[in-house]
């Protein structure tokens, strides 16, 4: 694999873990948020609380679901300019390697800057 799939591909790992993460942090957010609806609904009716719980949930599959969407146009996202860079590269090798070595010189003169100061 080449070392452009190679950032393609660990750049759309990135973003899945970083999509399944707040997926996770939402979920926490949505049992901790069902949990305080019944403890302050306690006084309430069982059909008080079954609609809040009900809400909760629903509120909870639509953030899952938003996110699940989001990920999966990210990767789709990621697919397509791996693809597309890739094509570039083989279509134009030479042109391809010199702005490899352009960007690699600017981001060592950069850092190197930004590391006497």
């Amino acid at each position: 694999m080449s070392d452009v799939n190679q950032k393609a591909a660990k750049a759309a790992d990135e973003a899945s873990k970083r999509i399944e993460a707040a997926a996770g942090r939402v979920a926490q957010a949505a049992e901790r948020a069902a949990a305080q609806a019944a403890e302050s609904a306690s006084g309430v009716s069982h059909a008080v609380q079954d609609a809040a719980g009900r809400a909760v949930s629903e509120g909870y599959e639509r953030v899952s679901d938003q996110a699940r969407e989001s990920f999966d146009q990210g990767r789709d996202a990621a697919r397509r300019w791996e693809r597309g860079f890739e094509s570039s590269v083989q279509r134009r090798p030479l042109v391809s390697v010199l702005i490899a070595a352009a960007v690699g010189a600017l981001l060592g003169i950069l850092f190197a800057k930004h590391d006497r100061d």
